[in-house]
């Protein structure tokens, strides 16, 4: 996974590199181009699979998205009251 398009996935937004250059020869302070978050949170991508490959936090995306559906559910539950 050395090479360009596809070699890498964000693990908080899930958008994967496509761009030309290696991965490995973007600089330090790379961000995601989608939701900002540092080059230290990109892992593997396996094209075949869709998937990231090893490593931790890969189930960020998941837990984000239960805190804001848990938000939102708990907003709209304080609007019904307050109606």
């Amino acid at each position: 996974a050395g090479g360009g398009g596809g070699s890498h996935i964000c693990v908080d937004c899930g958008y994967v590199y496509t761009l030309p250059t290696a991965f490995a020869e973007q600089g330090k302070d790379y961000n995601c181009p989608q939701c900002q978050a540092p080059r230290s949170r990109f892992k593997p991508y396996d094209v075949e699979t869709g998937q990231a490959v090893g490593g931790s936090n890969l189930n960020a995306p998941l837990i984000t998205n239960v805190a804001t559906a848990v938000g939102v559910a708990g907003i709209g539950y304080m609007l019904t009251q307050l109606l």
